[in-house]
This record gives C-alpha cells, structure tokens and sequence, in this order.
C-alpha cells in the first residue's frame, strides 16, 4: 500500500482517472459563504488510484498565512487526500497530526497574486490559481493507504492561516468495484482503471459488452448499467497516442 510519508511529486497527467459510481455531486456550503463540491461517488475504487473533482466557488476573503512562504500574503486553501481523526480542523485547534494527509496529491488553489511566491514558473501540476471570484476545480488522485482515521479529501486554509467558512471535509469510502447491483451505472473509466489499465490524461476509453451479455449490461455513454442479474462481459479500451490497449472485465452483477 502506498504510505502517507511519500514526497514523490504527482504528476497529473500519470493518474488514473474517476470516481466509482455515476451519481450526483456531494456540495457543502453556508449559506452566504463559500462552496464545496465532490464530483461523482463517495466510494472509489480499493484498486489501484482514482481521481477525484473538487469544484471551489466563492473562496474570496482568503485568509493571510503566517508561515513562509506567503507569512503576510492570502493563502487559498488546500485541498488534499488523507484519513484524518473527527476532530481535523484548524479553526478549533486541531494539530497538524490529526491530518495525516498523502503530500504527493496535495494540490494548492490560490489567487494569481499569490501564485508566483508559491510556484514561481507557474508549471507546478498541483498549483491551481483561482479566478477572481474565488473558484477553482482541483483533481485529486487518491489510493487506500495505511493508517488510522478516517479517509477523506479535506479543504482548508493554506499556509498556516485559519478561516472556519473555507473547512469542508468529503468522506471516501474503499470498496471493491467487482460485484455491481443491479440498476447501478459504473464510470468506464473507473472500471479501466479497475483493471489494470493507465489512464492519461487525452486518452480515449470506451467499452463495449459481448453479444450475449446485453441483457445484463450495457454501455450508454461514459457509463455501463447493470440491467440483470448475472455475469456481464465487458471489453475496456484504452488509446493513449497510437497506442491501443484492451483488456477484458467480467462483472458479476447481483440483484438489489
């Protein structure tokens, strides 16, 4: 299992791509606030790395951080993989311990100003710079790890800084993505990833199921439905370039 100590920089072009299941975003907000949300499912695969969609909205009146190297200057947030304890947040005193976050998936969304202190060539993959109205979108790759606590992928104030209106917390759950229910729509490209296939970025996945399986699943845009109980066939297909890998997925599909 990967280890929450890894300094090795993520390079988002290399992750493996998508939440578990196709459902509706998760959003926390206050009222007049700031928003947060989660693209696709809380359950992501237990196999290998997902990518998971924060989309930011309103993250203005950013907080100064206290710490180089923006001591004095608006920090943004962070928005991170990790398992954290129930009591994680700067705003009530929460050490830095009870964040036991993974650094190579750690991305940084902070305003143009700011950016230059923190990535002085603007190339860092894991730098994002939020518009003048405080959005940003941030991907995440995300993996089951060692460790105690909680999974998650946490939002907060960067840099040491505290602001309680920018703490958002969205819990992951690690499952197997092999035995689908019936009337569940599953990400295909999720399900490469499941099986063992690379996922770049400006890749092209589709699926297809063998003839005889169309009663029990089918393909319908980006997604494969479990229809029918039973065992589904299903053909992943991954093109990178000139490249073209296929592999093949049975899914055995269980009633509700």
């Amino acid at each position: 299992m990967k280890k929450t100590n890894t300094l090795v920089r993520w390079i988002g072009a290399a992750a493996i791509a998508a939440a578990t299941f196709a459902v509706a975003p998760q959003a926390q907000a206050a009222t007049d606030g700031p928003t947060a949300t989660m693209k696709g499912s809380s359950r992501v695969s237990n196999i290998g790395t997902s990518l998971i969609t924060i989309e930011g909205k309103g993250f203005t009146n950013l907080a100064v951080g206290n710490r180089p190297p923006l001591a004095g200057k608006a920090t943004g947030v962070y928005v991170v993989f990790g398992r954290f304890d129930d009591v994680w947040k700067p705003s009530v005193g929460a050490p830095a311990s009870s964040r036991r976050t993974v650094l190579s998936s750690q991305m940084w969304a902070l305003p143009a100003t700011s950016r230059p202190f923190v990535d002085p060539t603007g190339t860092n993959p894991n730098v994002i710079t939020m518009d003048d109205a405080g959005n940003f979108t941030a991907q995440v790759p995300v993996s089951a790890i060692d460790g105690t606590g909680k999974y998650g992928i946490a939002v907060y104030p960067a840099s040491g800084a505290i602001n309680a209106a920018h703490e958002f917390m969205f819990e992951l759950t690690f499952a197997s993505p092999f035995n689908p229910l019936v009337g569940q729509k599953s990400n295909i490209v999720a399900l490469a990833g499941y099986a063992g296939l690379e996922v770049k970025a400006n890749s092209k996945v589709s699926a297809t199921v063998r003839s005889d399986s169309r009663s029990l699943c089918k393909v319908s845009g980006k997604v494969i439905e479990a229809t029918k109980a039973g065992r589904c066939v299903t053909f992943i297909s991954v093109r990178t370039g000139d490249t073209t890998v296929i592999k093949r997925l049975p899914l055995t599909i269980t009633k509700k």
